[in-house]
């Protein structure tokens, strides 16, 4: 997270951006419960960092993007397997999208309004870390109980995508590596789009077709909302079982983004790879570019 936390400030020194980062202590004083208790298992210093572009009017409402940055997932205390745990460096690679575009942005100082917020931390086992059975509160108030610490990346979101909406968005994009069961849907060619609203959503997917950066949007109905049901919180982290995996954690994400239009990419399949080496492939960098750049939200 460190290392996240200041390559964002040396992209916002080269682009005249403003660039805030808050530690352990500042952002769970703020509210951000979800996130915080993600981060009580680890000793490394967990960040939450937001960077600000306004060259645009000002008048004119900024895209706001969500990048996760898990540095490294074990799973917590519900441990991953063994078996290809060292590729979950890559859980990180949300917010590498974030501030590639950012970079670009940085280089190109286009006549617009971008917000990038990118909360970043290992997610780890140890004597404090979070257990399956506890109740989390989030930035927006509400609780959240927790039946699997390895459905993290969904926690940490719970607390920006309330966050973001102090800046009045004109739309909201969160990237994360959230799910497995995006690989199996869409294998490695497309990034899963899930939306609330149409229009972002098709072009989301106009500027992926546009760039070979592909996506494909996946339902999200009222159906899929019923798998955050508990009796003990108003929400639960994980549920569905092993249906619609991808969707029902959108379903949850959803849950924090009533205020404004946005859409959730699952980028868990497409934004590294195990062969022919382990490696990132920057994607969805030259979609995101590409929707920013030639203006199509417009």
């Amino acid at each position: 997270p460190t290392r996240l936390a200041n390559f964002a400030k040396e992209v916002g020194k080269k682009g005249n951006m403003k660039v805030t980062v808050f530690d352990r202590e500042e952002f769970t004083k703020m509210g951000m419960g979800s996130f915080a208790g993600v981060a009580q298992g680890t000793n490394e210093p967990p960040k939450f960092i937001i960077m600000e572009y306004f060259g645009g009017k000002k008048s004119e409402k900024p895209v706001l993007l969500v990048g996760k940055g898990l540095t490294f997932d074990t799973g917590g205390v519900s441990l991953k397997p063994g078996l290809n745990m060292d590729q979950m460096k890559f859980d990180m690679c949300g917010s590498a999208v974030v501030f590639g575009v950012m970079n670009a942005i940085a280089e190109l100082q286009p006549k617009m309004n971008v917000v990038a917020i990118v909360p970043s931390t290992h997610n780890m086992l140890g004597g404090s870390a979070y257990k399956p059975g506890d109740i989390l509160t989030a930035y927006n108030g509400k609780t959240i109980e927790v039946l699997n610490t390895d459905a993290e990346g969904r926690l940490i979101l719970a607390d920006c995508l309330p966050y973001v909406g102090k800046y009045k968005p004109s739309y909201v994009i969160d990237m994360a590596t959230l799910t497995g069961a995006v690989v199996i849907a869409l294998g490695r060619h497309a990034s899963g789009v899930m939306s609330n609203d149409q229009h972002l959503a098709d072009k989301i997917i106009e500027a992926g077709e546009d760039s070979g950066d592909r996506a494909w949007q996946l339902p999200l109905w009222d159906e899929h909302q019923s798998c955050t049901k508990t009796k003990y919180a108003d929400l639960a982290n994980i549920g569905g079982g092993r249906e619609a995996g991808t969707i029902h954690a959108a379903a949850f994400l959803s849950k924090f983004t009533n205020d404004y239009k946005w859409a959730h990419i699952d980028i868990a399949a497409t934004a590294s790879y195990s062969s022919p080496v382990k490696a990132g492939t920057g994607r969805p960098v030259p979609l995101i570019s590409e929707l920013l750049l030639s203006k199509k939200l417009k």
